[in-house]
């Protein structure tokens, strides 16, 4: 009858007005520090529609890469009936540059 059967609610609403205790993760949290970009402007190339990066002195800058993929070994897949046996597992792959 419903597509979504599996998000149907099973249980009551939580009533009105009750206080429910904080999730126990957020104790650990902390911010992020506030980083403060390496650059300070950046240009479009007209010819390469690329973007290019300028320091505080005017001179270009080199951006680093960004290939920070790595894959795990061996292969982690997952299966339709969850007892973790996969006829077509994930391919693991390793990007790093």
């Amino acid at each position: 009858m419903f597509v979504h059967t599996d998000r149907l609610p099973t249980s009551p609403a939580v009533p009105q007005g009750t206080i429910t205790p904080k999730p126990w993760g957020l104790s650990r949290m902390a911010p992020y520090p506030t980083m403060a970009p390496e650059h300070a402007r950046v240009e479009l190339n007209p010819a390469t529609q690329t973007a290019v990066f300028f320091d505080r002195s005017g001179q270009v800058m080199e951006m680093p890469g960004h290939g920070t993929s790595t894959g795990t070994s061996p292969s982690t897949g997952t299966s339709p009936d969850g007892n973790g046996s996969t006829q077509d597992s994930d391919q693991g792959s390793d990007n790093d540059q």
